[in-house]
């Protein structure tokens, strides 16, 4: 087992730091005035009001847990359970104040509120940087094992390996079975502190009792990769009937009302305001140019599957001949077919803002899985596992994929193995997508996309 010798001080050192903030921000706004009743007691007892407002905010930060942070925790995740957390603090005091006062003055509170919540959300992201950049540097890191060769095994080592912020480092790979003894013996050598195991790995009995045994005797953490060709993780999750443990049907977080009128008057407020303030006079722009240059048609509408394989006609701008678009075949690198201003169009995607339009119709939405050709729907549904799980969302004029670095095909070419795993690639972004959504996510997403429209993607052809 891997010898802890700072880490165990972190937690309760921030825990510490976030008290004496908050005790801070509640010294300054204890202050009533003098027709104040229930608050009487506090306006006497300074101590007792920050006693009350430190258990608030830990009871709320316990409910969220805001302090339990994975490793490999998006900063979009991160940040969305500080604003919940700041958000309930915030309406937690309002009450108080209204409440024990006669006469509220909400502004007293509201403004020094905004700006200590923006300068508490600036200490949590340099914080949360600034231990990612630790951990890269090779500070509070945990020495891992990987057992198995299958291929979840074979990305997470590639993910280690990429993403060193994780502060992950393999101290060793068996690709095949070896003995307990074997196993044991490495722990203790390498001082292992979490394994990653197959759960092919798992099937013997014998090896599965013993395997956990000496695991938990040791204090060695395990973590099981599960086959998503042989189970349907993505779309389950574990829940118990007394002590039977099953995999249910998850419900993803677009599946509930609330979160779909959020999005739903999100992609409204937004793909308006975008129409009104710059697609008036863009979109005719572009169109012109398309149509004096090229002499063709500005607008190309092509049949794309939406939520649930439902159809629709997604509007893009022509980057094509004429003759040349066809359903039936994808575009390559250098493709000769698209025009030399379709080239500029689609490097800056600017041939995908007409599907704003697509947005206000209920088709698209402004952040979700790219909705692809039916025919690459219908032939990778057949070869990618869970492959239709994106299509329990709205396809997105932007998404995860994408501003991952996952759009097109990258250097694959017309190799087909090359091109199933970076279709394969995508499809994994898409369903984190729809596993994880959250309204802040949906920013992040919007925001990388922003810079990346600035400096173009060679990758968009």
């Amino acid at each position: 087992m891997q010898r802890l010798r700072y880490s165990k001080f972190f937690k309760p050192g921030i825990l510490f730091i976030d008290a004496v903030l908050i005790s801070v921000f509640l010294y300054f706004q204890e202050e009533f005035p003098d027709e104040s009743n229930i608050l009487i007691f506090f306006k006497a007892n300074t101590l007792s009001f920050i006693c009350l407002g430190l258990l608030i905010w830990f009871l709320i930060a316990a409910s969220l847990i805001v302090y339990q942070v994975q490793r490999q925790l998006l900063y979009s995740q991160y940040v969305a359970k500080w604003f919940q957390q700041i958000f309930l603090f915030g309406l937690f005091l309002f009450l108080i104040k209204h409440y024990g006062n006669h006469n509220p003055n909400s502004k007293g509170l509201l403004f020094p509120y905004i700006y200590s919540s923006f300068l508490f959300l600036a200490y949590k992201t340099a914080l949360f940087y600034g231990v990612k950049r630790m951990r890269s540097s090779g500070i509070n890191i945990r020495n891992v094992q990987l057992l198995g060769r299958e291929e979840g095994i074979v990305r997470l080592k590639t993910t280690f390996e990429d993403q060193k912020n994780f502060g992950y480092f393999i101290q060793d790979v068996q690709s095949d079975f070896v003995s307990m003894d074997k196993l044991i013996q490495i722990w203790r050598e390498k001082g292992i502190h979490s394994i990653f195991i197959s759960d092919n790995w798992l099937q013997n009995k014998e090896f599965y009792h013993n395997f956990f045994h000496a695991a938990y005797d040791d204090g060695v953490v395990v973590h099981i990769v599960p086959s998503m060709a042989g189970y349907p993780i993505l779309e389950h999750e574990i829940s118990y009937f007394e002590s039977q443990p099953i995999l249910i049907r998850a419900k993803f977080p677009l599946e509930r009302l609330s979160n779909k009128l959020l999005k739903r008057t999100f992609d409204l407020l937004f793909s308006a305001t975008f129409l009104l303030v710059i697609g008036w006079w863009l979109l005719p722009l572009i169109s012109l140019i398309i149509y004096v240059k090229d002499n063709q048609n500005p607008l190309y509408f092509q049949k794309r599957f939406g939520k649930n394989f439902k159809p629709f006609y997604c509007i893009k701008f022509r980057t094509m001949r004429t003759c040349a678009a066809t359903p039936a075949c994808t575009t390559q690198r250098n493709d000769p077919r698209i025009t030399s201003l379709g080239k500029f169009l689609r490097k800056y995607s600017l041939d995908e803002f007409p599907q704003f339009i697509n947005v206000l119709a209920g088709h698209m939405s402004i952040v979700g899985p790219r909705p692809h050709m039916t025919l690459v729907d219908e032939d990778y549904r057949a070869q990618i596992p869970l492959y239709a799980v994106r299509s329990k969302v709205k396809p997105g004029i932007t998404g995860l994929a994408q501003v991952s670095g996952l759009r097109g095909d990258g250097d694959a070419g017309e190799d087909p193995d090359k091109m199933l795993e970076r279709m394969s690639q995508r499809i994994m972004a898409d369903q984190f997508y729809i596993k994880n959504w959250t309204l802040f996510l949906d920013l992040s997403i919007i925001v990388r996309t922003f810079f990346q429209l600035l400096k173009g993607d060679n990758d968009a052809f």
